[in-house]
């Protein structure tokens, strides 16, 4: 057992109904019936809640990374390749771009093999809430250089939206996550 599962199945020994504060230590499943007032309760929900982990170390969710991790350190391995070879070489640069294109592919079905449908789902996810991430950051940034250079009241704004983006993004991360802790629970195939 891992220590993702250990600290999954601990919380799970502690969960308590949230009806009548009856231990649901083990009901096996993502949702139980309690056996004392009748409530259905969703325990992937309930270890979520009291989950002090980052939400990337619920089990299965590094997996769902690969592709995008692939993607972006391939896609900057190939960038700074054809910047230090300079615009002479096109050949290059476009196999480079199709073996790219093959990897990330290649990671992409891997993913969908092992977590069907949702894991492809749950991982291109992955790539938006990192798109969404890395657009946060850089975008609050730039609205930093706004706010002191341009326009204060502009900048203030894009601060705002931006920061907004982050939120979205770490949300998006609790919901691939909880969707792993309920595979889990579920005894299906991990991501």
């Amino acid at each position: 057992m891992s220590e993702t599962e250990g600290i999954i199945e601990e919380l799970h020994r502690d969960i308590m109904c949230p009806g009548c504060q009856y231990n649901l230590r083990g009901l096996r499943g993502s949702v139980v019936q309690c056996p004392e007032c009748g409530n259905h309760c969703d325990i992937a929900q309930l270890i979520s809640r009291r989950w002090t982990k980052p939400w990337y170390a619920a089990p299965g969710f590094q997996r769902l990374l690969i592709p995008v991790t692939v993607l972006g350190l391939c896609s900057m391995a190939l960038f700074i390749v054809a910047v230090s070879i300079g615009r002479s070489n096109r050949m290059f640069t476009t196999l480079g771009m199709f073996g790219v294109s093959c990897a990330w592919i290649f990671t992409l079905i891997q993913v969908s093999r092992r977590g069907g449908i949702e894991g492809l789902s749950l991982s291109l996810l992955a790539h938006l809430l990192f798109v969404g991430y890395m657009g946060g950051v850089i975008g609050f940034i730039s609205s930093l250089f706004i706010t002191f250079t341009v326009n204060p009241f502009t900048g203030i704004i894009l601060m705002v939206v931006f920061c907004m983006l982050v939120w979205v993004s770490r949300r998006g991360e609790k919901f691939i996550a909880q969707r792993c802790i309920k595979r889990y629970l579920e005894n299906k195939p991990q991501l």
